[in-house]
């Protein structure tokens, strides 16, 4: 081979070598659907709220539960987490959500489709409704983000609204998605948060160093002030990166594939379970709040969509009329709209009908991650916030790095070898 090509081709070798060793990686760390019932991927802690009939317990004012796909705001896999108070409480707040451990170095992303119904004209404007806790220490000196006076926010941290003005109301009755990225730089977390894909809060969390995201709770956590009102959660994902972020114009992108949200909820791949169509949208399918043209029609989950490969294209459950709504188009790719719905003699099928077909995960279900095997701790007493999780080994690419730069060097060393002997036949034709 002529040395040209030689070096031509040494440096094509490291080149390709190089460049997966050095750009980004997303390292799947954690993730929890609710598949697997309780405790699950979470820890078997129970404070008393936790209600596997998911009927209100006696002594206590509020309670969670994990719903099957009986119950229409189940869009992704065959559960998801509900909670929800029961009446006033004696206590300073409401607890009702499953906690978690973990190691997750920095950067770490959390992304996770929340859904909030409650009448925030029945509270006071200080009553608020918590989404996510996150701490980088064992001890729950924690930053939250919770909804208060229908606003999203932040709490135990310095933080800015860098999203549209003036800021709008958090979505209710609806799925959102939600998904903060943590950068632990020393004394000092960097906080980013999206909302379906809008950055819209910067924060700085300062009241301790750790290093690594280690607990972490979602679900109904609230103010005494709440009797009533209920919060879903579903398709919780934890990953960490390579590198840090440095444009937080658009969300990280997720390992395990970004389920769909917005006003018309969203489904699942095609996959395990429930993947032949149908499971649009929810709370606007079929006129408002699933009441117009009745709940017996032909668009429920599985039954409309003539692809497989989402659960997006049909009309949602109990949308308007029994004659022909939920008959509808192909559910499409990933993160795209699905069919429309026909409408109906006995109520159309209305707006959010179709529903966003599910984001990517190839599974069509929300089937627990990488939960790992290490112990959990014993459970705490009743009055703490804490769980239990793991997470697996972040991915090692020293060893690629080190022969990519290897082959550079010999691809460098060829090419002076290269140039010397081209110099020395130059010297050699002028003394002659």
């Amino acid at each position: 081979m002529p040395l040209r090509r030689l070096v031509s081709f040494m440096g094509l070798f490291a080149f390709t070598l190089a460049s997966p060793a050095f750009a980004q990686q997303a390292t799947k760390e954690w993730q929890s659907g609710f598949e697997t019932g309780f405790p699950g991927e979470f820890l078997d802690y129970d404070d008393g709220s936790w209600s596997a009939s998911g009927d209100p317990i006696s002594g206590k004012a509020e309670a969670w539960t994990i719903v099957d796909e009986s119950d229409p705001l189940v869009m992704w896999g065959n559960h998801a987490y509900k909670g929800f108070p029961t009446g006033p409480t004696s206590e300073s707040v409401h607890r009702a959500y499953p906690v978690v451990y973990l190691d997750v170095p920095s950067p770490a992303v959390n992304s996770f489709m929340t859904y909030i119904d409650a009448d925030f004209s029945q509270v006071s404007a200080s009553e608020w409704i918590h989404l996510a806790t996150y701490a980088n220490n064992p001890d729950w000196v924690v930053f939250t983000m919770s909804v208060r006076d229908k606003k999203l926010e932040m709490a135990h941290l310095d933080w800015d609204y860098v999203g549209p003005a003036p800021q709008p109301d958090f979505p209710l009755r609806k799925w959102v998605r939600m998904t903060t990225y943590m950068e632990f730089n020393g004394s000092s977390t960097l906080v980013e948060v999206w909302q379906d894909g809008v950055h819209i809060f910067e924060g700085h969390f300062t009241d301790d160093n750790g290093t690594t995201l280690q607990r972490v709770h979602w679900g109904w956590y609230s103010s005494a002030g709440w009797t009533e009102g209920v919060e879903y959660d579903d398709e919780i994902q934890v990953w960490s990166l390579s590198d840090k972020i440095t444009d937080f114009t658009d969300e990280p992108e997720s390992p395990y594939g970004t389920p769909s949200g917005g006003t018309g909820g969203g489904g699942g791949t095609g996959g395990t379970g429930n993947g032949t169509g149908g499971g649009g949208g929810v709370d606007e399918s079929g006129g408002a709040d699933n009441s117009a043209g009745g709940t017996t029609a032909t668009g429920g989950r599985a039954s409309a969509g003539s692809s497989g490969q989402s659960r997006g294209g049909g009309a949602g459950r109990g949308n308007a009329g029994a004659s022909s709504a939920g008959t509808a188009t192909s559910g499409g790719a990933s993160n795209t709209m699905g069919g429309t719905g026909a409408s109906s003699s006995s109520g159309s099928a209305g707006r959010g009908s179709a529903g966003r077909s599910g984001g990517g995960q190839s599974n069509g279900g929300a089937s627990a991650g990488t939960s790992g095997s290490g112990t959990a701790p014993a459970a705490p007493s009743a009055d703490d916030d804490s769980g239990c999780g793991c997470r697996t080994a972040p991915h090692d690419s020293s060893s690629l790095g080190w022969l990519a730069l290897g082959a550079l060097g010999l691809a460098s060393f060829a090419k002076r070898r290269s140039l010397r002997r081209a110099r020395r036949g130059e010297r050699a034709k002028q003394a002659g």
